[in-house]
């Protein structure tokens, strides 16, 4: 299958608008393999686009990540504390009978 396309218009500056000025094109034109005609600054300038956009979506998924983090370290801080308080709870209310040092153990 032969994708030859008339280059004519194009070389005119007459295809989607494109004006030729002083020897040179306010477009830039790109041939698909299909034949379809692009302005190749155009896609490039998308390219551009979406990669600042990706940056910006980048930071903000890592600033949302960062602060998950945090908050996981603060939850896991708070139910140590929360077992170093029950078990130093536990281990002043067992009461045990005082030993009197001066007299003699049973046995």
């Amino acid at each position: 299958m032969d994708h030859q396309v008339d280059l004519s218009p194009v070389l005119l500056g007459l295809c989607d608008g494109g004006v030729m000025t002083g020897g040179t094109f306010s477009y830039l034109p790109f041939l698909s393999p299909d034949g379809y005609i692009y302005d190749k600054e155009a896609i490039l300038e998308y390219i551009l686009h979406q990669k600042k956009e990706i940056t910006l979506q980048l930071k903000a998924y890592e600033k949302q990540r960062s602060e998950l983090k945090t908050e996981q370290e603060e939850l896991s801080k708070a139910a140590k504390e929360s077992q170093v308080k029950g078990f130093l709870e536990k281990e002043m209310s067992i009461v045990l009978k005082p030993l009197n040092p001066l007299t003699a153990l049973p046995g």
